[in-house]
């Protein structure tokens, strides 16, 4: 699709972005490219200048290989596609979110305060699960916070959020 012709509206956007998610369109990292990681370095720069806080979420679709195994790898997409619903749905057009490819997001989001990373998650876990579903969904989700008196990269952030992510898919597995 050429610049030209991508649509312009944050509506429309979000339709480009599920399009993207359903077709596969992305296997290498969105945050990586020039555009997204000049974006998200911004972020860390205004957040570092006032003082805010920044989360950074990464979340992982848990057994999507149960799903594609039992309903097919067609389900296997709209589950994948549910949880880009359920990510736009659950953050602010403010926020920076991305499909790292495969089953795996992340999301740069500005600090509210500091009861921000349960709002969120209860609020993702609402979203996720309000749309009735032949299987139950649920995400593995790792937290970074930025704190802006004792500032990282965004790669260090990246980093910090992707164990935090896989030690609570690792925990699940254990308690299961």
């Amino acid at each position: 699709m050429a610049r030209r012709d991508l649509p312009r509206s944050s509506v429309a956007q979000g339709r480009r972005f599920r399009t993207y998610v359903a077709k596969g369109m992305s296997k290498r990292s969105i945050l990586a490219t020039d555009r997204r990681k000049r974006l998200s370095e911004k972020k860390l720069k205004l957040a570092r200048r006032n003082a805010q806080g920044l989360l950074l979420f990464f979340c992982d679709v848990d057994s999507p290989k149960t799903i594609n195994d039992s309903y097919g790898h067609r389900e296997g997409d709209l589950a994948i596609v549910r949880a880009a619903d359920a990510l736009e749905q659950t953050f602010r057009n403010s926020d920076i979110l991305a499909r790292l490819g495969g089953d795996e997001f992340a999301v740069l989001a500005m600090e509210a305060s500091t009861q921000s990373q349960e709002v969120i998650l209860h609020r993702l876990e609402k979203s996720l699960n309000a749309n009735q579903s032949r299987y139950e969904m649920s995400l593995s989700v790792g937290l970074a916070r930025f704190d802006p008196k004792h500032p990282v990269s965004l790669g260090e952030l990246m980093a910090q959020a992707d164990r935090a992510m896989y030690e609570q898919k690792r925990s699940r597995l254990e308690r299961s």
